[in-house]
């Protein structure tokens, strides 16, 4: 039975059913990937028909172009007038095309508007072409993770100091000298400061966000990783390894910072319930047990989604599970 798979935007095969198996094995096509075979009603995802391939069909077909998906816009886009030579895939975007309507950049195609983009992305060494995969995933250990969490948290932290500077200087120093002039504090001069700690305040929480999505979002859509992780040529892709897009970034960084939120709500709940059962609802722990074991619980749960990398085979966090997505070695 002759097979056709979805892979980085390109339709690719035919290929038996042996083959298509090996390439689920080797890790070049996941459960996601979508299949087709003269037969089926549609494009469908591999982990629907894993289960019939060993039936096996003596008719060869076409894979149906005018049925592809909508996001396999290269499979269609080649009108069926011109020869094979004729036409060529964008280096960039993936999409077939007449050479006629394309530039052509060393060996490499390309539809005109993609130019500066695929040239920046292969200055930065982030350039993937379409149909070229990553075929030796080498996933990146738990320590080494650990080492690049630690990297981002010294850069990231202390930009968030920077961040946090107008609220010192607009809100925090009028509050602070007011406390220790030792004359009558005003209560007109007191709301005019409360007024510009809003102020501070308000500008430090736009800037640190900025710097946020910045840092997680625009630096891993655009490199590949952070900062912490790019030092040691770590690279986060998706399972197919396909690098990540700047939708895949934001959804990895809300699942991070989701999963941690949950693990700090829960952990305190049990913190705080925990300690006022104990003591009658007199809100003390004398031996302090109770607490510390509400904090353990707290922060091993927020440490929950990185110690996955620990034990999981390919080295992926709660978020990597959540977002499909594995950090591995360029």
């Amino acid at each position: 039975m002759d097979w056709f798979y979805a892979l980085n935007k390109q339709q690719q095969g035919p290929v038996d059913s042996a083959t298509l198996r090996a390439l689920f094995q080797g890790g070049t096509i996941n459960a996601e990937t979508l299949v087709w075979h003269a037969g089926l009603d549609g494009w469908k995802p591999y982990t629907e028909i894993a289960t019939s391939l060993e039936t096996e069909a003596p008719t060869p077909a076409a894979a149906p172009a005018g049925d592809l998906p909508d996001f396999m816009t290269g499979a269609a886009a080649a009108p069926a007038t011109l020869a094979p030579q004729d036409m060529a895939t964008c280096a960039h975007s993936g999409k077939v095309a007449p050479k006629k309507d394309m530039l052509q950049y060393g060996e490499h195609w390309l539809i005109p508007e993609n130019k500066d983009a695929f040239i920046a992305a292969l200055q930065q060494g982030t350039a993937v072409m379409p149909g070229e995969i990553r075929t030796n995933m080498i996933p990146v250990g738990f320590w080494w993770r650990v080492l690049a969490q630690i990297i981002d948290g010294i850069i990231f932290y202390t930009g968030t100091l920077v961040c946090f500077i107008p609220a010192m200087l607009i809100g925090g120093a009028g509050l602070f000298f007011s406390g220790f002039s030792g004359q009558e504090i005003d209560p007109d001069v007191i709301t005019g400061q409360l007024g510009a700690l809003i102020v501070g305040y308000g500008l430090s929480f736009v800037l640190y966000l900025a710097f946020a999505i910045f840092y997680y979002i625009y630096l891993v859509g655009k490199n590949g990783g952070t900062p912490g992780k790019r030092i040691f040529k770590f690279t986060i892709v998706k399972a197919d390894g396909e690098n990540i897009s700047y939708l895949r970034a934001f959804g990895r960084a809300a699942s991070q910072f989701g999963l941690y939120l949950v693990g700090y709500i829960i952990g305190l709940l049990i913190l705080v319930g925990s300690a006022v059962a104990s003591t009658g609802g007199t809100g003390t722990d004398p031996t302090g047990i109770v607490a510390g074991l509400g904090i353990f619980v707290m922060v091993a749960l927020i440490a929950l989604p990185y110690l996955w990398v620990a034990w999981d085979k390919k080295k992926r966090g709660l978020h990597d599970l959540v977002c499909s997505t594995r950090v591995i070695r360029d």
